[in-house]
């Protein structure tokens, strides 16, 4: 038996990802648009620099604390601020 087919939550990842769009924090990629085009569905993101989480891991082993911690801050302030906009 193979395992059942998935099935996305089309409209409700393209409304989080219009909502996303609409928030204007440092810490938050911008979103400038959502849709579908000839079938296929898009978000279009501002490109970021640098590495990412993974890339760092991968050439050093691990985060020092300090990092650790401030990363872990950040993601805690995109948290309250995800559940805060969709509160409103």
């Amino acid at each position: 038996m193979g395992a059942a087919p998935r099935v996305l939550d089309v409209g409700g990842h393209l409304a989080e990802a219009a909502l996303v769009g609409r928030l204007q924090h440092p810490n938050v990629v911008q979103v400038f648009d959502v849709g579908e085009h000839e079938g296929a569905l898009f978000i279009a993101m501002e490109l970021l620099s640098g590495k990412s989480l993974k890339q760092e891991l991968e050439a050093t082993g691990r985060l020092d604390l300090p990092t650790t911690r401030a990363l872990l801050g950040q993601i805690g302030k995109v948290g309250r601020l995800h559940k805060s906009s969709v509160e409103q």
